[in-house]
C-alpha cells in the first residue's frame, strides 16, 4: 500500500497521516502540516 492509497482510501487519521508524510517529504515544516490539516503538531510529529 503506498501513500497515495491510503490518502484516497483510507480512515480520516491514516489519510491525515499519509498527508502529513508527503508534505513533511516535500519540505513543508511541521507548523505548516499541522495548520493546513487542522491538527496539532504532536499528531504531525508521530
Amino acid at each position: 500500500m503506498t501513500l497515495d492509497d491510503l490518502i484516497n482510501e483510507g480512515d480520516p487519521r491514516d489519510i491525515k497521516r499519509a498527508m502529513s508524510t508527503k508534505m513533511f517529504l516535500s519540505g513543508s515544516s511541521r507548523e505548516m502540516m499541522s495548520h493546513v490539516l487542522n491538527v496539532g503538531v504532536d499528531f504531525v510529529t508521530k
